[in-house]
C-alpha cells in the first residue's frame, strides 16, 4: 500500500474522532443557568481600570473550586488585585452534577444585594463539606445569612 492511503485513512479517522468528541460533548449535561437574580450582576474585586480582567466561572459545590478559592485566590488577590494589576470577576457556573450549587449561587446573590457577596462566597466554600450533603441545605444558608447580618 502506498503512503497516501495511510495519510487519507489518518485524516478520515481523525475527522471521525473529532466528530464523535464534538457530538459527545454536546450530549454532556450542561451547567444549570445562573439563578434569575444573578443574570447581569457583577461580582468583582479590584480597580475598574485594571489592565487585566480575570473572570472565574465557579460552582460553590465543586471540591476543586473550593480548593482554588482557599489556596489560589488569596494569592491572586494579594499579588495582582491589591496591586492594581488585575480586576477579578466571579461568575456562577453551577454544574448539574452538584444538586445544591444553584441554591448556593442564589444565597450568594442575596448576599450581593446587601453588599456581602464575598463574605458569603468565603463561607460557602469554607463550609462546603457541611452543606453539600445536607437535605435541607437552604435552612443552613439562611442561618449563615443571619450570622452575616443579612
Amino acid at each position: 500500500m502506498d503512503n497516501r492511503f495511510f495519510k487519507y485513512l489518518s485524516v478520515l479517522l481523525l475527522g471521525l474522532i473529532l466528530g464523535y468528541l464534538i457530538r459527545g460533548f454536546a450530549s454532556i449535561p450542561q451547567a444549570a443557568a445562573e439563578p434569575p437574580s444573578a443574570v447581569g450582576s457583577v461580582k468583582s474585586l479590584g480597580r475598574e481600570d485594571a489592565p487585566v480582567v480575570m473572570i472565574e466561572y465557579s460552582d460553590f459545590q465543586c471540591p476543586l473550586c473550593r480548593r482554588y478559592s482557599e489556596e489560589t485566590l488569596p494569592k491572586i488577590i494579594r499579588d495582582y488585585v491589591d496591586t492594581g494589576k488585575v480586576r477579578y470577576v466571579f461568575k456562577h457556573f453551577p454544574l448539574n452534577i452538584h444538586p445544591h450549587a444553584v441554591g448556593a449561587a442564589s444565597a450568594s446573590e442575596c448576599a450581593l444585594e446587601q453588599g456581602k457577596f464575598w463574605e458569603m462566597h468565603k463561607l460557602l466554600f469554607a463550609k462546603q463539606q457541611l452543606w453539600s450533603g445536607q437535605e435541607n441545605y437552604l435552612s443552613t444558608f439562611k442561618a449563615w445569612a443571619a450570622e452575616l447580618g443579612l
